[in-house]
This record gives structure tokens, sequence and C-alpha cells, in this order.
């Protein structure tokens, strides 16, 4: 190195320089030197943290606009499952009938699961022109909503709304309301028809239960009415944050507000009429912008060996069981994975560890859930095989009904022109037994019901000359009720074939009918000659044992058909029970559950 010497115009090398000055030359070129890479590292430093920062605004205001539209959407999806629920319909279209209790009970059942499956959600309540059912609006605040959307179909955002009611029990906060109106779709009565409207309150403070933020952010909610409120942060800080962001329109960097004291960002919520308002405070970037400064010497000076030390630990910990996890997927992709002789074994870190874990048990999960899915397959399959042979069946069973019509009434116009009133009769009666057999509803009222068996009764007084009494105490409030066809025909044959067959057919038969206990009560007594305690025992043990693969009794076969239907359709809580003594006659008594006639036609 050369210097040159003004004084004497010579030319001098470093090592022509004393110690000293050396050392001082040394020692300027040194601190020019960490004063230029200073300078420089400061520089890029505070671009490098500028634009990671801005950055970072921007991913925790979209991680914010995810995690909200996405707590947005699965409202919706709530509501579009409470809005068809069909005890909802049936309660606004029938608020104060005798099942109210019941669709309340299960829809507070369902609001609760509802509420625990969803933190964020509220109050879930229901709004008609007859009811209102609230904790957090009184019924002229829930109309006056209803009103404001009467003609929509789509979910409706109310904004912001303090909660009306002053009780102890809701809190005096802010409120994210949400609306739908519930149109009936399972009545045709009711089809399209608005009968109310559905409204979900959320919490806000409830939304962002996943996401951590930093102290020093503050995040705002707020809609096209000026509403707004804290999600995290300070609430008396979040008040000033927002009128300094409703006063900040000039200074921007890239899409992001800048004001002397914070940085903002705003998002619009997808589908709704809310945005985010993210604001970070520049104090504390510009400290970690000092602070990095100051660290940046040591940073370099460890970095090399932490940064190989990390490496390796990576390598060794994750990535070399990541690359033994790809490889045993590829296997198990390419091969069914019970010729996999070797069972995934990994070692690395905690999360490793238990990702292997996570993998093997849902391989195991996935095992029985085939399995599951195999046999349920060939149960469906054996199912509709089953249900097609009975199909099958039945149609090669019928017979042309409109042919049986012809046949019955050609030989009742016979009868009557050959003057054989009898044989009218018995044959309009017959052909009323076989229409109300083959034709309408399988639920019908009592009183029609008992035309049937009236009917019937014709025929066997016809049969055995009229020699069968019988008497009927029918209450009227239970003709109307809803019965199953021909679920008395086989007792009173029964009763026919058991009781009177050794008494010549003749005696006394009485049916009844009465509610008692919520229950529909109907009796079928004779006099005929009834059953020895040994019998009645048999009986009462083989009902009591009822299933549908159970063998019956061939001469009581009727008795447990009508035991077995009703208790199927009904449950175990109903059925027949039977009273008899030898000699002196049976008593058998129906229990049904009071059905009414608009209820079944629903």
């Amino acid at each position: 190195m050369y210097f040159y010497q003004s004084s004497g115009g010579s030319i001098m090398k470093f090592t022509d320089f004393s110690i000293k000055k050396q050392f001082k030359l040394i020692t300027i070129c040194i601190c020019l030197l960490i004063v230029l890479l200073s300078s420089t590292s400061l520089y890029f430093v505070h671009q490098a943290l500028i634009k990671r920062n801005s950055a970072y605004i921007k991913e925790v205001s979209y991680n914010s606009q995810l995690e909200i539209s996405h707590n947005f959407r699965q409202i919706s999806s709530i509501t579009n499952a409470i809005i068809i629920d069909p005890d909802l319909e049936d309660l606004l279209r029938s608020p104060y009938s005798s099942d109210t209790i019941k669709y309340l009970n299960n829809l507070n059942r369902k609001f609760e699961f509802f509420s625990a499956t969803l933190p964020e959600v509220a109050d879930i309540s229901v709004c008609s022109d007859e009811i209102t059912w609230s904790n957090f609006f009184d019924k002229k605040t829930a109309m006056e909503l209803r009103n404001k959307i009467s003609h929509s179909t789509a979910l409706q955002s109310f904004g912001l709304m303090r909660n009306p009611l002053t009780i102890h029990s809701v809190p005096d906060d802010y409120f994210i309301v949400f609306a739908q109106n519930i149109y009936g779709i399972s009545d045709p009565n009711t089809y399209g028809k608005n009968l109310g409207t559905l409204f979900i309150c959320l919490r806000p403070d409830s939304l962002l239960p996943s996401i951590a933020y930093e102290n020093n952010n503050y995040i705002l909610l707020a809609d096209d009415s000026g509403h707004y409120c804290t999600l995290h942060g300070d609430d008396n800080e979040g008040d000033d944050i927002y009128k300094l962001y409703a006063n900040q329109k000039n200074s921007s960097y890239k899409d992001l507000l800048i004001s002397d004291k914070y940085i903002f960002d705003t998002k619009m919520i997808t589908d709704s009429n809310f945005k985010l308002i993210i604001a970070f405070e520049r104090t504390d970037l510009e400290k970690t912008i000092v602070k990095t400064f100051l660290l940046l010497f040591l940073i370099i000076l460890l970095s090399c060996g932490v940064i190989l030390l990390l490496l390796y630990l990576i390598v060794n910990n994750m990535i070399f069981p990541l690359e033994k996890m790809a490889s045993y997927m590829d296997v198990l992709s390419s091969s069914a994975e019970s010729t996999i002789e070797n069972t995934l074994h990994l070692e690395g870190c905690a999360e490793i560890r238990t990702l292997n874990e996570a993998f093997l048990n849902m391989l195991s999960e996935r095992k029985k859930l085939t399995q599951q899915l195999y046999q349920t397959t060939v149960s469906l399959y054996e199912t509709r095989l089953q249900k097609k042979e009975a199909e099958l069946k039945f149609l090669r069973s019928q017979v042309n009904p409109h042919f049986l019509y012809n046949t019955l009434e050609s030989i009742k116009n016979l009868a009557l022109e050959h003057n054989v009133p009898v044989i009218a009769d018995m044959t309009e009666a017959l052909s009323q037994l076989f229409r109300y057999n083959v034709k309408g509803k399988q639920m019908v009222p009592l009183e029609q019901e008992l035309s049937i068996v009236s009917a019937y009764l014709n025929i066997q007084n016809i049969r055995f000359g009229k020699s069968l009494q019988i008497i009927y105490s029918i209450l009227d409030d239970t003709k109307k009720l809803m019965v199953m066809k021909f679920l008395l025909q086989p007792i009173i044959e029964n009763s026919i074939i058991h009781g009177f067959s050794n008494r010549g057919n003749s005696g006394i038969l009485f049916i009844a009918s009465h509610c008692s206990d919520n229950k529909l009560q109907i009796i079928i007594q004779d006099d005929g000659q009834g059953m020895s305690s040994a019998q009645l025992d048999r009986i009462h043990s083989l009902l009591q044992n009822n299933t549908p693969d159970a063998p019956a009794p061939e001469n009581h076969l009727g008795i447990f058909n009508v035991h077995h239907r009703i208790q199927l359709a009904y449950g175990p809580e109903y059925g027949l029970s039977i009273e008899s003594e030898e000699n002196e006659g049976t008593r058998i008594t129906l229990s049904l559950p009071i059905i009414e006639s608009k209820k079944e036609d629903s």
C-alpha cells in the first residue's frame, strides 16, 4: 500500500509509517467500515422490517378475515339447517297446540347443541306474528326486525346491535344479528308461506378464538351503519383508534393507512356489510428495528454455528422422518394395506411422533370403516333384494280390483232381480270390506273402522241367522281419532270363532271406546266360553315375548298380528291386553296413542 506525501512530493509505503500511525489508520478504516456496514445494514434491515411488518399486517388481516368469514359461513349453514327443521315449522304453524311443549323441548335441545358447537353463538331466537321466543329481543324489537326482511328469502345481517332488554344475565354489549325468514315446506296448506323469522346473535369477542395476536395489535369490527366493537385489545383504546382511523385518509403505504402512532389495514368480510380494521402500534415496530441493529453483530458471529446446528437437527428430526413417511405412503397407495409387512415407526421431534401415532390410528380406523362399509353395503343389498322379492310376491297375489268389484256388483243385481235381498246384503257388505282393504290410507278414523266392523258383523249375522247381539258404546270424542286399518276385525273374528262356535254362534258382543291416561282404549268383550287360566297364561307369555320372528299359535294368529302391528308402530307401551274366565267370556282391551285426524293428515 502506497501513500502520497505532498510536502516532498514522494510516495511512501504503508510499512514506512510508524506503528502508531498504522494503528490509527487501521482504526479509522475499521470505524469507517463499521459505520458503512452499520448504515448499510440498518437501511436494509429497516427496509426488510418494513416489508416484513407490512406482510405481517396483511397476513394478520387476511387470517382474521378468513376466520370471521368462516364463522359467518357456519352461521349460514346452521340457519339453513334450522329453517327446514320440521319441529320449528310445526311450532310456527300451530304455536298453541297440544304438542307445543314437545316442539319447544326438541328445538331447545337443538339450539343448545348449536350454541355448544359454536361458542360465538349467543342466542337463537324465533319470531312470528303469534309468538316470540328469544332471550335477547322483546316482541316489539323482534317484529321491527322481522318487518325489515318480510319479503327476503336469503340470510340478512342487521350489523352490530345492542341488546334492548335490561336484564343482568345479558351483557350490554354489541352483538352481531343475522336473520332469515322461515317458509313452509312440508304442509301443502302453508307451503311457500312466511311462517316466521329466525334470529341468530353472535358474540363479536368470540369470533377470533383460534388466532394468536400480539398485545400491540388492535382489531375492530365495524358495520356500514357506523357501529363498531373491539375484537382484540382494550375497548377504551379501541374507541380512540376508530376515531383516529376515521380521520386518517392521507398517508398510505401499500394500501396501509399510516398515522403518527398506528398503521391501519382494512378488510371487507365477504358477502356481508362488515369490515375489519386492524391497527398496529408504530413504536413497537420501530423498537424492533433498533434492537435488531444492536444485536446484528452478535447474531452474525453466532448465526453460522447456530444455523448449522439447527439445520442438522431439522434434517435429522424432521426431514428424514418425513421422507420416510412419504415413502411409506407411496407404498401404501400402490398396494393393499394387508400386503404391507412393516409398520411405520418414526423417530424425531414430538410432533413427528404424534403425527406417526395419528397416522397409524387413521389407518386402523380406515380399516374398520372399510369393513363396516362392506358389511353395510352387503346388508343394504340384501334388504333391497328382500324388498323387491316382497313387492313381486305382493304384485303376483293381486287380482284386478275392478273385475272383483264388477263381479260383486253383478251378484248383487242378480240377487235383487231374483228377490233374494239376503244375498244382495251379504254381497254389498263383502264389497264394502274389499274396497276398504285395497283402497285408501293406512290410518282411518275410528268411526270408519267401526263401519267396516259393522259390515263384517252383518255378514256373520246373515250366516248364523242374526244370533249375535251387538252392543256399541262409542264416545263422540273418540270417533274422529285415527287408528290403523283392519285393527278391530281380526279381534272380533277371534271372539266369534273361539267364543261362540261351541254355543251355536249366539251371544252378546260388546264394543266400546274411551280415552284414559292419554291413551285411546278400545274394548271388545263377549260372553262366550272364555279361556282356562292355563290358556290365558300361555297367551300372556307369548304376548310379552312377541317379536316379528316369534311363532304365534295358529288359533290366535289375529290377536298376535294386531298386537305386533301396534307395538311396531307406536312402541312397547301400547298393545292389547286380555282378560278371560272360563264359561264367562273374554275381554280384550286395545291401548293406542291419541292421534288427531288433522295431525295425521299433515
